[in-house]
This record gives structure tokens, C-alpha cells and sequence, in this order.
């Protein structure tokens, strides 16, 4: 189960963070437009 954890984990974090700079850019854009 431990090497589960870790593969699926960092695919998590790295989902998260992706969708977290994606909301960002819009928000970005949506104010600079």
C-alpha cells in the first residue's frame, strides 16, 4: 500500500497545483482584460 501512496500522491499534488495556476492565469487575464 506504501508504494501506492507514493505514486499516486505526487500525481495528486502535481493535479492540484497545475489546476491551482490554471485558475490563477484566468483570473489573471479575466482582470487584465
Amino acid at each position: 500500500m506504501a508504494p501506492i501512496l507514493g505514486y499516486v500522491a505526487p500525481t495528486h499534488l502535481r493535479y492540484a497545483l497545475g489546476y491551482a495556476f490554471i485558475d490563477a492565469r484566468r483570473r489573471a487575464n479575466q482582470t487584465g482584460d
